[in-house]
């Protein structure tokens, strides 16, 4: 499960580059990393040793997505944010 995560969080951080570009089609980007997402998702399914819940999979890659564009709309949230002590 954690090549799945691993995976997964990759094309996350791609998604959120190709938002960062820009082209000529503002939708080539978006449609070759959805392209790449089905082509990783696929691997992962096809060749774990063990049987996946597919329906678990996608919940946590959903709630991945919504917490990373949360996290971009509203900034870095304060339980994640570096302490700086001062001495």
């Amino acid at each position: 499960m954690r090549f799945a995560c691993i995976a997964i969080s990759c094309i996350l951080g791609w998604e959120v580059h190709a938002r960062a570009t820009t082209t000529d089609d503002p939708y080539a980007e978006a449609n070759a990393s959805w392209e790449r997402f089905g082509a990783v998702y696929s691997r992962i399914i096809d060749n774990y040793y063990d049987d996946l819940n597919q329906e678990k999979i996608m919940a946590a890659i959903n709630r991945m997505r919504r917490n990373l564009l949360t996290w971009l709309m509203i900034g870095q949230p304060k339980s994640m944010a570096c302490s700086s002590s001062a001495s």
